[in-house]
């Protein structure tokens, strides 16, 4: 009689049938000799759409926490187009003795600061993006300026500036 065990080379399918009629196989050498016909390769749909919401998740929250770097990225150029806009006037009044008048309006720094170039700036910064406002200049009188900008991640106003910053404007660096 034909017997099927982990020690001997098993039969065929029909051999296997006969045998379990019999009774003579135990429901381990069954499974084991059924083994390489119910073994299946590859992933559940389950197990698939559980991937997929993980990785989904995470990719969320890496994206949330990207834009807010971009963002606080470009608040720190446009502090530093400001710092460098006000260390180029203070040269201008070195030589001087007077700041760029705007009447005492609001301008875009290209026009109101056309006259830092190129003896005092390279060139005049802009914006780098984001809320799209252009840095603005204001004369204080001939003595004082104040120069404004927009940032994005501002919870509040941040000003030196002895005179009130242009409407949704939220960053002013003046002198005096």
């Amino acid at each position: 009689m034909f017997q099927v065990t982990s020690n001997k080379k098993r039969g065929s399918i029909s051999e296997l049938v006969r045998s379990i009629r019999l009774g003579e196989l135990q429901l381990g050498e069954v499974r084991e000799a059924q083994g390489d016909q119910t073994k299946r390769d590859g992933f559940t749909l389950l197990e698939l759409l559980v991937v997929i919401t993980i990785i989904g998740l995470l990719s969320s929250v890496g994206l949330a926490s990207y834009t807010r770097a971009q963002a606080r990225a470009r608040d720190a150029k446009r502090q530093s187009d400001i710092t460098s806009l006000r260390n180029s006037l203070e040269i201008y009044y070195s030589e001087n003795n007077v700041y760029p008048d705007t009447g005492g309006a609001w301008q875009d720094i290209s026009t109101a600061l056309s006259v830092l170039v190129p003896d005092f700036t390279k060139t005049l910064p802009t914006d780098p993006g984001g809320e799209g406002l252009p840095y603005l200049y204001r004369s204080v009188t001939n003595q004082g300026y104040c120069l404004g900008s927009k940032l994005e991640t501002a919870t509040s106003t941040q000003t030196t500036c002895t005179v009130s910053l242009q409407t949704n404007y939220n960053y002013g660096v003046g002198n005096p």
